[in-house]
């Protein structure tokens, strides 16, 4: 699948900003006086994976990386990113972690697309 940044920001906004779920790429700014936003959040980066054969890059390959953080296992938002994920043809993967420092469920969504200029 090819996209770029902007389809990919806008798919993560679309399961977002309906539900009023903050996101942000890669982590909200945290500080004494912003401690971020409270659970449900989004956020999402892009890890370059480029396909290299013959010391030639052929394909820039971006794998995306969204985590969905709740409070508790939330089916409703899950749902809603996964309808979002396929309706764009993207292939992915999920898992599910509770981090207990931060008593969060995160849900992370893992796939890989070409990057379109």
């Amino acid at each position: 699948m090819s996209m770029t940044y902007k389809q990919i920001a806008n798919l993560v906004g679309s399961v977002g900003a309906p539900n009023n779920i903050p996101y942000a790429y890669d982590h909200f700014m945290v500080d004494e006086n912003n401690p971020g936003p409270p659970a449900p959040y989004i956020t999402f980066r892009y890890v370059p994976k480029p396909f290299v054969a013959d010391d030639i890059n052929y394909v820039r390959i971006e794998h995306l990386v969204i985590e969905l953080f709740t409070d508790n296992k939330d089916y409703i938002h899950t749902a809603a990113m996964e309808a979002a994920l396929a309706g764009a043809g993207l292939a992915y993967t999920v898992d599910e972690t509770y981090n207990d420092a931060e008593a969060l469920y995160v849900t992370t969504y893992e796939a890989d697309f070409i990057l379109a200029e």
